[in-house]
């Protein structure tokens, strides 16, 4: 029996096996792209309060002020803008705009589009 079981290429792995039947290999690609438009995406977010921020300054409109016209506390407005209150900021967005004399759009588009 030795001389039959050294006679053969040794076995696939079982993970290589299951890899390859439930397509765990195209799972990893779509990982590894998922986690590369989630960071696209976080930039573009961060890149929104950066704008947010400079759009208050630009207009030389203090946080108190903001505060005032928007009905919103400071500290949230601080929060929005430092991307410390991620959950909040589309609900802050058409009370900022509107307190700076702006308007906004939102386009969400496929990823291989640019």
């Amino acid at each position: 029996m030795r001389g039959l079981i050294g006679d053969h290429e040794p076995a696939e792995s079982v993970e290589s096996v299951l890899s390859d039947m439930l397509g765990w290999k195209e799972l990893e690609r779509y990982d590894a792209d998922a986690e590369a438009l989630g960071m696209r995406n976080r930039n573009i977010y961060w890149g929104v309060c950066r704008k947010l921020k400079a759009m208050r300054k630009e207009a030389g409109v203090s946080l108190d002020e903001m505060a005032r016209r928007t009905g919103l506390s400071a500290a949230a407005l601080w929060r929005a803008e430092n991307d410390l209150q991620r959950a909040g900021l589309l609900d802050l967005l058409p009370d900022y705009c509107a307190a700076l004399g702006k308007t906004f759009d939102i386009v969400i588009r496929d990823a291989d589009q640019k």
